[in-house]
């Protein structure tokens, strides 16, 4: 049983001192990734926090009902955090306003017009993805080998608190009674549209390095071998949440969480209001 989870609200990037170009082990493209992901994350758990609300009339449980008060709690720290390293990015000269703005453009539509219960199983399924992202950051300490500090401590922040609220989606979904079969093909979609849209935002911040064709394809095998994670590895990892009794929890992370957490008790609230959802 995952513990229960506080409201932590951290700030990683109140000095002045500008990132590097590439700011992640002096490599391009392992910059880039890690930039893309990072702005992947505000306008999506938006979507994340919007979904769950929406659903929230429709659970009964006190209990889920607080823990997914606090789950829109957390989100809405990173979301805050991961835009506080999009002013660093573009002080670098990195151009990200055309992802921001596309992320934007396709959240809105997808709250306009998909169905509470599918946007829920999407969330549920995109809460399992960062939950293995999480795992990885947090149990193989050389992945962030050279980061800059700061953006370092914002991922295992970030990674914390995806695992404390991992189940959270998933037992909101239950709880409305979406059926397995959307709640696998919602998972089709989140998986492949976070696969792509991290891609084509890799492939976007690249160019402006210049780096494409045999240059692109250098940096990424030299980062691949350097980090020994890849998309590959990302699908198998989260292939397990397609079998009909999967549950987040089967993955018991508690020591990894009460390992973790010591880092990050400075910036714990005992009370939390809208201000942080």
């Amino acid at each position: 049983m995952t513990p229960a989870f506080p409201v932590r609200t951290p700030s990683f990037f109140d000095d002045d001192t500008p990132l590097p170009r590439h700011w992640f082990r002096n490599n391009g493209y392992l910059t880039h990734r890690v930039s893309s992901l990072s702005l992947l994350f505000p306008r999506g758990e938006e979507f994340f926090v919007r979904a769950v609300r929406d659903a929230l009339p429709l659970v009964t449980d006190p209990e889920l009902r607080r823990r997914a008060q606090v789950f829109a709690a957390q989100e809405g720290q990173h979301g805050r955090a991961h835009t506080a390293h999009f002013e660093l990015l573009r002080a670098t000269g990195v151009e990200i306003g055309l992802p921001i703005r596309k992320l934007e453009r396709r959240a809105a539509w997808a709250e306009a017009n998909v169905s509470i219960p599918v946007r829920v199983a999407i969330t549920a399924a995109a809460e399992h993805v960062t939950a293995v992202l999480a795992r990885e950051v947090l149990t193989r300490e050389e992945l962030l080998y050279g980061i800059d500090p700061r953006v370092g401590r914002l991922l295992r922040w970030h990674a914390l608190e995806e695992l404390e609220h991992k189940s959270v989606a998933f037992d909101v979904m239950n709880a409305i009674g979406v059926s397995y079969a959307v709640r696998a093909s919602s998972a089709l979609v989140a998986f492949a549209s976070i696969i792509i849209r991290w891609n084509l935002i890799t492939n976007y911040l690249c160019q402006q390095d210049g780096l494409n064709g045999a240059a692109l394809r250098s940096e990424r095998l030299r980062s691949i071998a350097s980090v020994d994670f890849s998309i590959s590895s990302l699908t198998r990892k989260c292939a397990p949440y397609f079998a009909p009794s999967f549950h987040p929890n089967q993955d018991n992370d508690d020591l990894l969480i009460a390992r973790i957490r010591p880092e990050f008790a400075a910036y714990v609230v005992n009370k939390f209001d809208r201000q942080f959802i």
